[in-house]
């Protein structure tokens, strides 16, 4: 893996406000390889060479006046570039593809605060987006095929109500964003194929965060989301991962977080979450289900299909997840020594990871922990960790493909030393 970036921030002031230009660009090439049969056979699998290029500019003009008004406003470009060069795609025999998806993007945006008192303000902000997505450089199995692109436009806005307490913040927000477009590239005919729409999202959000005297604190939401165009992912033919669209989804959900300082050096976190997770209407969806007809002379044990997979659970999504943490910090020594000491438990419920359900992945829980010792002003320090401490074995991807089931497991028990130093001024 080769990954390189660069970013440079500028900030020139002006009376009542800021000019500030962010620029950024950044490259990353990766070589990877993936199992497809299951088998120890070379029987399906593919070697990709991944890139992927980005630049982007922004100019923000930022108010910096005292006042009730606190606003910012600006301009974005983003061009970016990826593709396989090739991915080189066995099954019996080597057969190479070759597919670019290169994006651009313009936007111009506004948002503003108005405090009405010191306890109430309004924010509100819209942004406007194109997208233009192409797709080139195509040849898959030999052929070589047209070019094609497509355009989008978005309007996405935001809108705050808070309203400030001496014992914490109330606020309620609604807000509506999209995921960009793009194309399949390892589609069979991914030129023929419709580009995979935007995803658009509007999301309501009601929570508080509280201070509950001076070492406590506890912060509460509830949420809603209505998705349109839900970008899925589904295995489709070629043993290849594809984007399609479902029609809509709905997510709702609640969570808490506490936090409580036991000491100085002492601190516990903790984290629950509720979420249900539905498609409202997916009439056509994309699925692989079990050979009924499987047999010594038809091998096959999974055949594409179409459900509708209206009200289905969507997948990724536990009902129930909670976090339960530590940290401790102990001087030792003098000079700034200390050792320092962490542990994180956390758990899920069940949950699928495709869409029509066949693949549960049963509930599970996760135990870590790190001892280091620590130089003063944490310029180094030598710790000790260990991650999935338990050795609990949870599957984290899986597909069913023409041959069968292919299973991705998590880490297994891990654990390690790591030596950290930094370098140059505090």
């Amino acid at each position: 893996m080769i990954q390189r970036g660069a970013n440079v921030t500028g900030r020139f002031h002006l009376t009542g406000f800021d000019i500030v230009s962010i620029s950024a660009y950044r490259t990353f090439r990766l070589v990877g390889t993936q199992d497809i049969d299951g088998t120890d056979a070379s029987v399906g699998g593919y070697m990709a060479y991944d890139l992927h290029d980005q630049a982007s500019q922004e100019l923000q003009l930022v108010s910096t006046a005292e006042g009730k008004w606190k606003w910012v406003g600006g301009l974005y470009f983003l061009h970016d570039r990826t593709g396989w060069d090739p991915l080189n795609y066995f099954a019996f025999q080597n057969i190479p593809i070759v597919g670019k998806v290169s994006g651009t993007s313009y936007a111009a945006f506004g948002d503003a605060t108005y405090s009405f008192t010191d306890e109430w303000s309004v924010t509100g902000g819209v942004r406007y987006n194109h997208e233009q997505k192409n797709l080139y450089d195509i040849s898959e199995f030999g052929v070589q095929t047209p070019t094609n692109e497509h355009s989008w436009q978005r309007i996405t806005w935001k809108g705050v109500i808070s309203w400030q307490r001496p014992e914490g913040l109330y606020y309620v927000s609604n807000s509506k964003g999209f995921k960009a477009g793009t194309y399949n590239i390892a589609a069979p005919d991914p030129v023929a194929n419709k580009p995979v729409n935007p995803e658009d999202l509007v999301a309501t959000e009601i929570g508080a965060k509280w201070t509950l005297g001076p070492s406590s604190r506890l912060n509460v939401s509830a949420f809603h989301y209505d998705y349109k165009n839900l970008q899925v992912q589904v295995f489709g033919q070629n043993a290849a991962t594809l984007l399609e669209n479902a029609a809509s989804a709905k997510m709702n959900g609640a969570e808490a977080e506490f936090l409580q300082q036991i000491s100085t050096g002492l601190q516990v976190h903790a984290n629950v979450a509720y979420l249900s997770s539905k498609y409202s209407s997916f009439p056509n969806a994309s699925v692989t289900n079990p050979n009924s007809a499987q047999s010594a002379t038809n091998p096959v044990a999974f055949v594409d299909g179409v459900a509708d997979l209206s009200g289905s659970t969507t997948p990724r999504a536990p009902k129930f997840s909670s976090t339960l943490g530590f940290d401790w910090r102990l001087p030792v020594g003098g000079a700034g020594h200390s050792i320092a000491v962490s542990g994180n438990w956390y758990h899920t419920s069940d949950f699928t990871l495709d869409d029509a359900g066949h693949i549960v992945v049963p509930s599970y829980s996760i135990a870590s922990g790190n001892l280091a010792y620590v130089g003063p002003d944490d310029r180094w320090r030598v710790a000790l960790w260990g991650n999935n401490l338990a050795n609990a074995h949870f599957i984290v991807g899986a597909a069913d493909v023409p041959f069968g089931r292919v299973v991705e497991y998590g880490d297994p028990r891990m654990y390690g030393v790591t030596v950290t130093m930094k370098f140059g001024a505090k």
